[in-house]
């Protein structure tokens, strides 16, 4: 979300040459509608494994992110915005799903709140290091590096999601 904050603005006015803030507010929401729908629609009943498949999901859409930019596409960043809308959103609601399910009651205020402060500072390290790694090397490098940045974390959460999932069905040891 924050990638897609800090680089789709820049990336429509600059390098598509559209003036036009509509299209870029277009942008923005698609992603953001994308992750709202995602987490009312697609809300799993194993969270591990829907966290997996948001991850999964994500993975290809900064795949079609970076490649949006390198081929300047309008259309492609479009569809990039939707499916990492939709991985992103699986991911939120089945983390906090998660997170929350296993707590009693009394501890659910403190760690919602405690996780919501990890996302908000999530949101904004893209965003500002996209804007420190654009100054120099340019939008469409920065936007693809962190579309990188972004599908690695995605493929180590998917990793370590696959590992929590599997020591979870094991019978256990004696």
């Amino acid at each position: 979300m924050g990638l897609f904050s800090a680089i789709s603005p820049g990336f429509v006015a600059e390098v598509l040459d559209i003036s036009n803030h509509a299209v870029t507010g277009a942008v923005v929401f698609v992603v953001f509608a994308s992750s709202a729908v995602a987490q009312i629609v697609l809300r799993g009943d194993n969270h591990l494994s829907a966290q997996r498949w948001g991850c999964a999901i994500l993975i290809v859409g900064v795949v079609v992110l970076a490649i949006s930019l390198w081929a300047s596409s309008l259309p492609l960043l479009l569809v990039a915005a939707v499916i990492c809308g939709i991985g992103q959103g699986i991911i939120f609601t089945n983390g906090i799903a998660s997170i929350t399910g296993e707590l009693p009651s009394h501890g659910k205020a403190d760690v919602t709140s405690a996780f919501f402060v990890v996302v908000y500072i999530a949101i904004s390290v893209p965003v500002i290091g996209a804007g420190a790694v654009a100054a120099h090397w340019g939008l469409i490098t920065a936007g693809i590096v962190f579309a990188s940045i972004v599908g690695l974390l995605g493929a180590a959460a998917f990793i370590l999601l696959t590992v929590e999932d599997r020591r979870g069905q094991r019978p256990p040891t004696h």
